[in-house]
């Protein structure tokens, strides 16, 4: 029995240093990792904005970012006509991680004689692969406005398929000729 109990014994003992010894033909010193980690910059959020997914291409939302602002426009008649939507507080991305949600605060020195300004406190945008986003609501009907950085896209980029399905530009509740006036309503959050 001792002898059986001595032959495990040195079988165990040279499995053991096989596994712990090299293989042969290789002197060479071990890889250790790579001792340049580069950490991921955060996103610059700053410049202009632009909607991707209206409706149309001639009537759409635009945001500039610029410091601790984002301001929102409706743009219409091919950018001759610009209507204040939302000013707000920014909030820069500290690191690289998305999607990056922010709740911007509304200004609401800057938006209360806007008319066609959002009524909400606040409003929650959301940045992730190089698309901000936001909810914006007009008599009950939300929709999700997309953004495209323009000037990291000098092409047109309301001319994708993806359209949305309301904000091509204010909604119009109703428009009625009164005195030969044509008066449009709007309402908008």
């Amino acid at each position: 029995m001792n002898k059986k109990f001595a032959i495990a014994t040195l079988a165990l003992g040279l499995l053991i240093s096989g596994c712990a010894s090299k293989p042969s033909g290789t002197d060479a010193a071990p890889q250790s990792p790579s001792a340049e980690y580069v950490v991921p910059e955060p996103a610059d959020l700053t410049g202009t904005w632009t909607q991707s997914n209206s409706m149309g291409d001639d009537s759409y939302q635009e945001a500039v970012i610029d410091n601790d602002i984002i301001t929102i426009n409706w743009v219409m008649n091919n950018g001759d006509t610009k209507s204040l939507y939302w000013v707000g507080s920014f909030e820069a991305p500290v690191n690289a991680t998305e999607p990056y949600t922010w709740t911007s605060k509304r200004d609401k020195k800057a938006t209360e004689n806007a008319m066609m300004a959002s009524g909400s406190d606040t409003k929650e945008f959301t940045f992730t692969e190089n698309e901000i986003s936001y909810e914006a609501s007009i008599l009950g009907t939300t929709s999700i406005v997309r953004l495209a950085n323009k000037s990291a896209d000098d092409k047109n980029p309301r001319s994708g398929t993806d359209r949305g399905f309301l904000f091509g530009g204010p909604y119009r509740d109703r428009t009625d000729d009164i005195h030969g006036v044509n008066v449009t309503l709007y309402q908008l959050s």
